[in-house]
């Protein structure tokens, strides 16, 4: 082969892991603009907060089938009015990749999810505001786009959709 094809098949086995086993782990830096209506309350509320989440997961990939499983945890945490507010969240997921081109591959989950979401409930009248954590759960659904620019750096492109059967 010549050197540019060992070099596209190097990348593209950089994806796989020797194993089936591989981890992630992230932290998101986030400003939040929250403006909230709630007409049962009599309630509007309206503040910036910043925060960030942090998330791992464990995941593997049997090595004769496209089929796999991720199970991550999330914990977000925001500073609002004053108060550090923490909320988790968690997925298992069944995946199943395809590759797509010399570099990219396409990985599509299904699975459950548990998340908890902050909500403000405030008095326009009298300015006091009380803070909530909403739970919600059911089905998840995501699909992601893995593209490799060297063996040990790439792109993902992600779309997740969380359908709540339970809040």
């Amino acid at each position: 082969r010549s050197p540019a094809a060992e070099y596209t098949a190097l990348v593209r086995k950089s994806i796989d892991r020797v194993t089936g086993w591989y981890g992630i782990a992230s932290y998101l830096l986030t400003e939040m603009q929250f403006r909230g209506i709630n007409t049962e309350k009599n309630s509007a509320v309206a503040y910036s907060a910043m925060g960030g989440t942090g998330r791992v997961g464990l995941g593997w990939f049997h090595p004769d089938t496209p089929w796999g499983f991720l199970g991550i945890i999330d914990l977000s945490g925001f500073t609002i009015n004053g108060k550090t507010r923490t909320f988790a969240s968690t997925e298992l997921n069944a995946v199943y990749r395809k590759g797509v081109g010399d570099r990219g591959e396409i990985r599509v989950q299904i699975g459950p999810y548990y998340k908890e979401i902050p909500e403000t409930v405030g008095d326009p009248f009298s300015g006091q505001s009380e803070d909530l954590k909403i739970t919600s759960a059911g089905p998840h659904a995501g699909m992601e786009y893995w593209f490799s620019l060297t063996p040990k750096l790439g792109i993902q492109l992600n779309a997740h959709l969380y359908m709540s059967l339970l809040k």
